[in-house]
C-alpha cells in the first residue's frame, strides 16, 4: 500500500509545491548587491544608487514623472529623485527609482532584484557633483564592492570610478547561521502543532533541516558565481521545490523509526509543506525588513 502512494505522493507534492505561495520554501538567500563607500567625511551627506543596463528590473523600471514612487510625498527626496532621473549616464544606464540616504563612510543594500550589470551613482548635493563606478556584474549570490575616495575631494567629473570586489565570508557564515536557526524553529513550531512532540521526533526533523538548508544554500552560492544570477534563480526554485518534496519524502518513510506512535502520512506530509510555507512566508517578510540577510 506504502509503494502504491508514492508516486501520487510525489506529484502531489510536486504540484503544491509550483503554486505561488510554496514555489521557494525555505528561508534560502536571495539576490543582492552591497556597496561600502570609503574616503568620505564624517558629516557629508550623500545619496546612493545602482544604475540599471536595462529600462526594467524586478518591480522597478526606469523613471517616469507620470508615475508615483514612495519619495513623492517627501521635497527634500522628491529633489534629489529628479537630480537622479536628469543624470545621462555615457553608456545609456537607467536611473531606477530607488535610492539611499547615506553619510560618511556608509554602506547600503540593493536586496530586492538587484539591476544585474549594474553602475554605482553616488550624488553629493553640497558640491552638485556626481561620481559614477564602471560597469559590473554581479559576481555571487550576494555580492560585496567597496568604493574609496580620497578624503576632501572627489574624483574628476566624468572619470568613472572602481569598485573592488569585497565577499564578506565570515558575514555569510553568519547570515546562514540566523537563517538555518530561524527555519529549524518554524519547523519545530509546525511540528509541534502536527502533533510530532517525541524528542526523537524533533531531532530528526532538526537533522533534515540542518542538511537540506546546508545543501541548499551551497548549491545556490555555487551556482551564483559559476553561472550568474539567472541561473542561480533558476536553480533556487527547482532546488525550493526538491526541499519540500524530499523533506516530505523522508518524514513519510524514515520519521516512523523515530516515533514510539505512527504519525501517518498526512500528517507527516502536511507537516513539511506547511513548514515550508511557513519559512518561506516569514523569510519573504524579513527579507524586506533585512535586506541582504535573507
Amino acid at each position: 500500500m506504502r509503494r502504491r502512494m508514492l508516486p501520487a505522493l510525489f506529484c502531489s507534492l510536486l504540484i503544491v509545491s509550483m503554486l505561488p505561495l510554496s514555489a521557494s520554501a525555505d528561508m534560502g538567500p536571495k539576490p543582492s548587491v552591497t556597496v561600502t563607500v570609503e574616503g568620505v567625511e564624517a558629516d557629508t551627506v550623500y545619496y546612493a544608487t545602482l544604475l540599471s543596463s536595462d529600462p526594467s528590473n524586478g518591480p522597478l523600471r526606469a523613471y517616469s514623472e507620470s508615475e508615483t514612487t514612495p519619495y513623492d510625498e517627501d521635497p527634500v527626496r522628491y529633489e534629489v529623485l529628479q537630480k537622479f532621473a536628469q543624470y545621462r549616464d555615457g553608456d545609456g544606464y537607467y536611473f531606477l527609482p530607488q535610492f539611499w540616504v547615506c553619510q560618511g563612510e556608509d554602506t547600503f543594500v540593493w536586496g530586492y532584484y538587484p539591476p544585474d550589470p549594474f553602475k554605482v551613482l553616488l550624488y553629493f548635493p553640497a558640491e552638485e557633483r556626481f561620481v559614477v563606478s564602471q560597469s559590473y556584474t554581479a559576481y555571487a549570490f550576494d555580492s560585496y564592492y567597496t568604493i574609496r575616495l580620497e578624503y576632501g575631494s572627489l574624483p574628476a567629473e566624468g572619470l568613472p570610478i572602481a569598485a573592488e570586489e569585497s565577499y564578506d565570508h565570515s558575514g555569510e557564515a553568519l547570515n546562514f547561521t540566523v537563517r538555518l536557526l530561524l527555519t529549524i524553529a518554524l519547523e519545530m513550531a509546525v511540528a509541534l502543532i502536527f502533533g510530532l512532540r517525541e524528542r526523537k521526533q524533533l531531532l530528526f526533523i532538526g537533522v533534515v533541516n540542518v542538511l537540506t538548508q546546508v545543501l541548499l544554500n551551497l548549491a545556490l552560492n555555487l551556482s551564483a558565481y559559476y553561472n550568474g544570477e539567472w541561473a542561480a534563480t533558476g536553480t533556487y526554485v527547482l532546488l525550493e521545490v526538491c526541499v519540500c518534496v524530499g523533506e516530505a519524502l523522508l518524514y513519510v518513510f524514515l520519521l516512523p523509526r523515530f516515533s514510539q506512535k505512527r504519525a501517518g502520512v498526512g500528517r507527516a506530509v502536511g507537516c513539511a509543506v506547511a513548514a515550508n510555507a511557513a519559512s518561506f512566508a516569514v523569510g519573504l517578510g524579513l527579507a524586506h525588513l533585512i535586506p541582504g540577510l535573507f
